[in-house]
């Protein structure tokens, strides 16, 4: 910001103060940042897959639960 790279312009003091420069570059380093997607980060695929695969854990659990209670009676 205090040269530019390429065509882009320089900032003066007088333009813009030493406070509003490192607020600028605060927000473009947060806003290029790869950001997850949500979740539990099990592979960053995002809430919906993992949400369904902890669906299926469930079931299978849950199918597993009632064989067993099915052969002790």
């Amino acid at each position: 910001m205090l040269t530019g790279p390429q065509n882009m312009p320089k900032f003066s003091n007088r333009q813009l103060s030493f406070e509003a420069k490192k607020d600028i570059i605060a927000y473009v380093k947060v806003a290029t940042e790869a950001r997850q997607p949500g979740g539990y980060l099990l592979g960053g695929f995002g809430p919906a897959p993992e949400g369904m695969a902890m669906w299926i854990i469930g079931m299978v659990a849950a199918i597993g639960l009632a064989l067993w209670i099915g052969a002790r009676s």
